[in-house]
């Protein structure tokens, strides 16, 4: 009976322990503890990517404000077991780093499979400490720089130096957030609206924003594209139900912004290349607004439309803009007053009301100016100046030939 009770409260301590370790980062850079700023925090992410470049491995980075009293190296080793072996956050090569701001001090976790030597060089490496008048954001850069520069020979004699990425392990849930873009609130909207869509035709859509594995501090981002296609095999691998889904890549940082939208083996098909580009220009036209979660979820929703086998209007169509007048003004994701929508729309019917009008007491007046306006467009596609000449004649030398044959809309 003691040694029940006693083994219950060595498992209930276990999991108090557990429950005190936040939820792994999504990213390889966690300032819980707000302890560097904006310039510091720069600085440490570069020397991060050169620790990648010269080690081969991956390091990452965690503030705690304390330790709670606990000794720093037994809470370090808790924290990188819940992250790497429960979560699955951290890979199997990569080194952890903990830093406690009211300690003053930091621990290193190796990973692994780190290589032994690299264990072995750093055994003798004193507990990293420092007084409390000392900036801590240059005490890591040169804690890091010193761990690299005793790892860096190792490495070049493995042959695991000039590494250009590494691929992380798949989220398990359907949004990944490397840089902290979004508010928890718009987080949770995210992640809610992306599970629906699973949940209600079977189609995963995995959200990856500035997603850790490359340089991207160094701005150092030659082979992305190779990185995506190894990424989202490898992830394919691990979560087979991304195969009848997508992993949106979205990126913008002062390394690399771009959108890559890349789609499973069973529904590829049912996308066509133009659609594909069209919602990625979505995404890199809306990362750097205000309702980014909007435009996500609505990007996935046409995307989930497609898998299914429906037909989907672009927002930068006319008919879209007919349909939507108030977007115009807006934008396709930001709110609109209900007096700007009924405003539009009265515009939009206004206009297609005259046009009604003259199609019925003109027909072949205005048959000769839309077949004009057609020609123009197609003749501008083969040669912008004869576009030109015939959009002017058909439109009486308007502006509604000559837009046409530029072939922009």
């Amino acid at each position: 009976m003691k040694r029940m009770l006693s083994l219950l409260l060595l498992l209930n301590a276990g999991v108090a322990a557990a429950a005190e370790i936040p939820r792994a980062p999504d990213g390889v850079y966690a300032d819980g503890a707000k302890l560097f700023s904006a310039d510091e925090r720069q600085m440490v992410r570069m020397r991060m990517d050169f620790f990648l470049s010269g080690t081969g491995t991956p390091l990452f980075l965690a503030t705690f404000a304390s330790s709670q009293g606990r000794p720093l190296g037994e809470l370090a080793a808790e924290i990188f077991t819940q992250w790497h072996a429960r979560e699955n956050r951290l890979p199997d090569d990569s080194i952890l780093l903990v830093v406690f701001g009211q300690e003053h001090a930091a621990r290193l976790v190796l990973g692994p499979s780190v290589p032994k030597e690299y264990e072995d060089a750093l055994a003798d490496l004193p507990e990293p400490r420092w007084e409390p008048a000392r900036a801590i954001g240059a005490e890591i850069e040169k804690l890091i720089a010193a761990t690299e520069d005793r790892l860096d020979p190792i490495a070049l004699s493995l042959q695991r130096s000039n590494r250009s990425y590494f691929v992380p392990p798949p989220p398990r849930s359907y949004l990944l957030d490397g840089e902290g873009r979004l508010s928890e609130e718009d987080r949770r909207r995210v992640e809610t609206g992306l599970g629906e869509l699973a949940r209600s035709n079977g189609h995963t859509i995995l959200v990856a924003l500035d997603s850790p594995g490359m340089k991207l501090a160094l701005g150092d981002v030659p082979r992305a594209s190779q990185w995506i296609q190894e990424t989202a095999a490898a992830w394919s691998r691990e979560r087979p139900e991304l195969e009848n889904g997508a992993v949106i890549f979205c990126f913008a940082t002062s390394g690399l912004i771009s959108t890559t939208i890349h789609t499973g083996r069973k529904v590829e098909s049912r996308v066509p290349q133009d659609v594909l580009k069209d919602l990625s220009r979505d995404l890199y036209d809306a990362c750097m607004r205000a309702n980014f979660d909007r435009a996500i979820l609505r990007v996935a929703g046409t995307l989930d439309q497609r898998f299914a086998g429906r037909k989907t209007l672009s927002v930068r169509s006319p008919l879209y803009a007919v349909l939507h007048p108030w977007r115009i003004a807006t934008g396709p994701d930001e709110d609109a007053p209900l007096g700007l929508k009924i405003g539009a729309s009265a515009f939009v019917l206004y206009f297609l009301g005259w046009f009604l009008y003259l199609l019925i007491t003109h027909p072949k007046l205005m048959l000769f100016m839309i077949g004009g306006m057609v020609l123009s467009g197609v003749i501008g596609s083969v040669s912008p100046v004869a576009g030109k000449i015939v959009g002017g004649f058909t439109g009486g030398g308007g502006s509604s030939g000559g837009g046409g044959s530029s072939g922009k809309w």
